[in-house]
């Protein structure tokens, strides 16, 4: 076998796909990367959900961004980190006003963003009027 100087600078330089995993309870979300927490919020700590499709040219990628208390950038999951599926299965039971056909949704049509809010807290001091 050659050794061969480029190949070797190649691979020595070629980003390496990191591992990403959740860990999913009914207390609280966290993001491992390669083994190592990355971030960590608590379900109660949740003021808005939103879902939206990434064309990645030949594939979609169908993402949830979490928003917290007092924190503007979202929390960003999507569908091919480890954990994914337990996610949701927590989202159904946490949150049961998110309608269950919202991954449908915005998977058709495809390539399209399809941006929907799957929930959003009300302000504590926000009261409706019940006669309307």
């Amino acid at each position: 076998m050659r050794f061969n100087i480029f190949t070797s600078l190649q691979r020595a330089f070629r980003p390496r796909k990191q591992q990403s995993s959740l860990i999913v309870t009914e207390a609280e979300v966290s993001l491992l990367t390669d083994g190592k927490e990355t971030w960590r919020f608590r379900w109660n700590q949740i003021t808005r959900i939103e879902t939206y499709k990434q064309d990645l040219f030949s594939v979609d990628l169908i993402c949830l961004d979490f928003f917290v208390e007092s924190l503007q950038l979202p929390y960003r999951i999507n569908e091919e980190m480890q954990g994914f599926q337990e996610l949701m299965k927590y989202m159904r039971q946490l949150f049961p006003s998110i309608d269950e056909n919202w991954h449908r949704q915005v998977t058709f049509p495809a390539f399209a963003a399809n941006h929907k809010v799957l929930y959003e807290r009300q302000p504590a001091n926000e009261h409706r009027d019940l006669r309307q």
